[in-house]
């Protein structure tokens, strides 16, 4: 629990300390939403504290109205420690992507999924952008997450045992904290989300997944993954503006489970980390 300023909230574990892993599993609440804008007419609060309090995350899944597309989701933790109603704006390469609102003294874990084609999108989220919250520390009141939507491909279920990418391997950027870029960490976080799918017919107990190349790491999930089941692990560490990065993405790297069909467990990564970004505006 975090008190701040009388309010007490509940707050996930991935707070704005650099790099972060997904999970990918969780389903959180949705702010929300606000008709045609921001209030003009709300007076602003003397002494508010509003934040974003968790690094943004993207979770990517094919779109299933038959576009073909993908459905983007993003996530992340608000708190409105004010005594007035927060406004926020999200933006998708410069686009307004809908107007949100949170009520006084909450935190909450949000989220917002639209349909998007393959390509890098930017995403911004800017709390309070016509100033009306007296904040005085508006370093955490906006936030962006680049992510390079790949194009859709899903597996066709098969009898038997087999392990396939659920949907294809793919990367976000948040932008390194000013300490790690000091520390030559970088300019971006990265994070390569693999989904795994248990695409057999057979229980499985063991999904695992390896990343070689620029980026060398080895990561699996336990439990009981019943057919259909869809794991997400993400890797990841910082790079530079521009750095090239070529990531091979391999499921069950070591033939731990006999698998009917091994034809389908790579997946190739060839990105370039995103320019220098200058400070978001704040509201």
């Amino acid at each position: 629990m975090l008190p701040i300023r009388g309010l007490t909230v509940l707050v996930p574990l991935i707070a704005l300390v650099g790099c972060a892993s997904s999970g990918g599993d969780s389903k959180p609440a949705t702010a929300a939403a606000s008709g045609g804008g921001a209030d003009q007419s709300e007076a602003p609060a003397t002494g508010g504290e509003i934040r974003i309090f968790t690094v943004p995350t993207v979770v990517l899944t094919a779109a299933t109205d038959g576009s073909g597309g993908s459905l983007l989701s993003l996530r992340q933790y608000i708190i409105n420690a004010s005594d007035a109603t927060l406004t926020y704006e999200i933006h998708a390469n410069g686009a307004s992507r809908g107007v949100f609102t949170i009520a006084p003294h909450r935190g909450v874990q949000t989220e917002h999924a639209w349909p998007v084609a393959a390509g890098r999108v930017e995403v911004e989220t800017v709390l309070d952008p016509n100033g009306h919250i007296d904040d005085a520390d508006q370093s955490d009141n906006d936030s962006l997450i680049i992510v390079d939507v790949p194009e859709v491909a899903s597996p066709t279920a098969r009898a038997g045992t087999d392990i396939a990418f659920a949907y294809p391997p793919y990367m976000t950027f948040t932008p390194e904290q000013d300490q790690n870029r000091e520390a030559g960490y970088g300019d971006w976080c990265y994070l390569v989300n693999v989904p795994m799918r248990n695409n057999g017919s057979t229980t499985l107990t063991l999904l695992r997944m390896s990343t070689s190349g620029d980026h060398t790491s080895t990561s699996q999930g336990s439990g009981e993954y019943v057919p259909g089941t869809v794991k997400t692990i993400g890797v990841g560490r910082g790079a530079m503006a521009l750095q090239r990065l070529r990531i091979g993405v391999t499921l069950d790297p070591t033939n731990e489970v006999a698998e009917d069909d091994e034809g389908n467990n790579t997946y190739q990564l060839d990105v370039v980390a995103p320019p220098v970004r200058g400070p978001l505006a704040h509201g």
